[in-house]
């Protein structure tokens, strides 16, 4: 009978004091600081603030504020907020964020501030990037760019148990694009990455993705494949970023053993804006056809997408193919373009030739 009152009684004066405590002023700016603690940025609760107790300690709140130091423009921004934390270090007074959770709201990648390192740290540890069990975005706008154009957004974006130097599970669920999966990696330094992941691309399938990136540089190199039964796909590309989008001087595709490559760019632009300038040798219009699932079939039910459909980018495209074969028929110096210009702003024009197998077997330029 006493352990049955006491127990609730008990729960509800931890709770008292709990509550008392974070949503003082004091508990509020001792929230902000071990946020700023796990994210190295300067944080503002700002809004509504209300304490958690079930199913975790923590608090909820609205009007996150993450970043923006010296009158800058914010990293992110959230709507509404949930934050626990671990409660053997209430005791002593103390503050240890376990996760976060921002809903709606955006994040501009380009504006994290990076933390200056501490004088006792040693060489070589891992100073500049959060450690954090458990990090949570839903319906986020991702803003490509420092400028925060071309908004992406993210239905949920899940990091747990992240690290610098240590193999960090992830998964993220993109609007029209399909959810990706994976590990990432970031060295101790914060200075590079690399990812292993899979995309269910909607309608495609299974997409296997490898990435390294160079943070310093703002370069990076990716690799894809497609696997459909017996058949693969697969792309190879170099990036860099400039203030204006990503641009990728080396592509190489391989289409079920048909090569295609040539330059392109993804522009920082509302809708992003895809630049594509392509060329191959030979291709088999039959055997792309059966590389892409709304081409399967047979009869009548086979049909090519139409150009661009529901692509979440603008599309500029410009394939020019030395010869083509299809349906037994045999085209030569043809050029195919598809939605708007394939040049990139600040890069030369890839020329016919460039990125071809056999360059002595001449290409016109003109469409």
């Amino acid at each position: 009978m006493i352990l049955a009152v006491g127990a609730p009684l008990l729960f509800l004066l931890a709770w008292a004091a709990v509550n008392a405590w974070l949503e003082s002023s004091g508990g509020r700016q001792q929230l902000e600081r071990a946020l700023e603690d796990r994210l190295g940025m300067p944080v503002e609760l700002g809004g509504s603030f209300d304490v958690m107790f079930l199913p975790s300690l923590g608090a909820s709140g609205t009007g996150l504020v993450v970043g923006g130091s010296q009158g800058g423009e914010p990293f992110a921004v959230g709507d509404e907020y949930e934050i626990t934390v671990a409660l053997r270090p209430l005791f002593d007074r103390r503050i240890l964020i376990e996760s976060v959770r921002l809903k709606g709201g955006r994040v501009i990648p380009e504006r994290y501030e990076r933390r200056a390192g501490r004088e006792d740290a040693d060489a070589g540890t891992a100073i500049d990037l959060p450690e954090i069990e458990q990090f949570i975005l839903e319906g986020v706008d991702i803003r490509l760019g420092r400028s925060g154009g071309a908004p992406v957004r993210v239905r949920r974006l899940v990091f747990s148990e992240f690290a610098a130097g240590r193999r960090t599970s992830f998964e993220l669920l993109l609007e029209r694009i399909g959810r990706i999966h994976g590990w990432i990696t970031v060295d101790p330094g914060g200075d590079r990455a690399e990812l292993e992941a899979a995309w269910e691309a909607p309608d495609v399938g299974d997409v296997s993705l490898h990435g390294r990136f160079d943070f310093a540089s703002r370069s990076g190199r990716v690799e894809t494949k497609l696997t459909l039964d017996d058949r693969t796909a697969g792309m190879e590309a170099g990036f860099r970023q400039d203030e204006g989008g990503l641009l990728f001087p080396d592509m190489a595709f391989d289409l079920g053993g048909q090569s295609v490559a040539g330059t392109g760019c993804l522009l920082f632009t509302d809708p992003p804006g895809l630049r594509l300038r392509l060329a191959a040798d030979l291709l088999d219009a039959d055997k792309l056809a059966a590389l892409i699932p709304a081409a399967q079939g047979s009869g009548d039910e086979a049909s090519w997408p139409s150009a661009g459909q529901d692509l979440p980018f603008d599309l500029g495209l410009r394939l020019a193919v030395a010869e083509w074969q299809g349906q037994g028929a045999v085209l030569r110096d043809t050029v195919l373009t598809i939605g708007g210009p394939a040049d990139c702003p600040g890069a030369a024009p890839m020329s016919a030739e460039q990125g071809r197998s056999r360059p002595e077997t001449p290409v016109p330029e003109n469409q």
